[in-house]
């Protein structure tokens, strides 16, 4: 799974609120008028765009939420298989990791979060859609190729650990190719698919938020909830950020300088959004969503070639893995 950084400052308690209020411009004794500060939803924006954790503050994230998870993790299954899963949300992870450093996503880190799995998180600029999508696909597409000769081997060889192992791998990648939003399925066909029209990414939404609920149910998985309930919470601002996008396509905006957005483009946003309810919102919360705003408008959806490639890409990582994981349980008997 890998989140935006917007995406997750989105949520309130993410956000810190900024000291720096607005202040109106001052009339002199002489006439003249003093240079107002920048106004407060600048500076918010600025935090965000120069947010960083070093190396030792993230290292100690990932170990500090690993030990969570495990302890979790223990309640519900054994050691063996905490051990097992641990090992394939790594490994998954680590390929999100390194797309991201590659592609020059900024403030990069990761961490897991106990019940539900783990994440990798960065922010971006005017990065091209197919970088974008290599960098969903780097989690899945890996797990997915070692976890077929693992399977393989592991059973030929009645090595239980590693037959347990890829099986791990295998189904945990596939879950995760489902098009279900904040899955790295729902993200590659929001990027192929959805981002060209609000009322799709609403109706996609919504589907994949009812089939979290069905999960819970099936699976016994209340935690699940905790992610359905506020993406569902927070549909109708997600529906107005995709129609403002939607709107603001193709119209002029100042392009980034030194990987900042620049001041008359965040007042044009924050101006679209004092239009709508979401004026009401916290200014840390307004400016996460003028971040996310912008990333979105200085990158157009693909064009059809490159997403013919994404979608084609897609479906035959999920049909290879299906398939070769049917394949190879059908060849053999299992493990004695």
């Amino acid at each position: 799974m890998r989140y935006t950084p917007t995406e997750a400052c989105a949520n309130q308690g993410d956000l810190e609120t900024s000291a720096i209020e607005t202040s109106a411009a001052e009339p002199q004794a002489d006439g003249d008028v003093r240079a107002s500060r920048p106004p407060r939803i600048i500076a918010e924006v600025r935090k965000i765009e120069t947010a960083s954790t070093g190396g030792t503050a993230k290292l100690l994230l990932l170990l500090i939420s690993l030990a969570l998870f495990v302890g979790a993790g223990v309640l519900w299954w054994n050691v063996r298989m905490v051990l097992i899963v641990v090992t394939v949300l790594l490994f998954h992870e680590a390929g999100h990791y390194v797309a991201m450093r590659a592609f020059g996503y900024r403030n990069v880190k990761m961490f897991f979060v106990p019940f539900l799995g783990a994440a990798v998180s960065g922010r971006h600029f005017h990065i091209s859609p197919w970088k974008q999508s290599l960098v969903y696909f780097a989690g899945p597409v890996p797990g997915i190729l070692l976890a077929l000769p693992l399977l393989a081997v592991g059973q030929a060889a009645q090595w239980q650990w590693m037959f347990e192992l890829g099986a791990v791998g295998l189904v945990l990648n596939l879950l995760n190719l489902l098009p279900i939003i904040p899955l790295d399925g729902g993200w590659i066909v929001y990027r192929a698919i959805l981002c060209r029209s609000p009322v799709l990414d609403l109706v996609a939404r919504i589907a994949g938020i009812g089939l979290m609920f069905v999960f819970a149910v099936f699976f016994h998985s209340p935690m699940i909830l905790l992610i359905a309930i506020p993406m569902m919470l927070w549909l109708p601002t997600t529906f107005r950020v995709a129609s403002l996008i939607h709107r603001q396509r193709g119209q002029p905006i100042p392009p980034p300088v030194h990987d900042e957005i620049p001041g008359p483009a965040i007042e044009l946003l924050d101006g679209k959004l004092q239009a709508t309810p979401m004026s009401e919102l916290p200014t840390p919360v307004r400016a996460a969503w003028i971040v996310k705003i912008y990333e979105s408008l200085t990158v157009p959806p693909p064009n059809l070639i490159v997403t013919l490639a994404i979608l084609t890409l897609y479906l035959g990582i999920i049909l290879l893995g299906g398939l070769g994981g049917y394949a190879i349980f059908q060849s053999g008997n299992g493990l004695e």
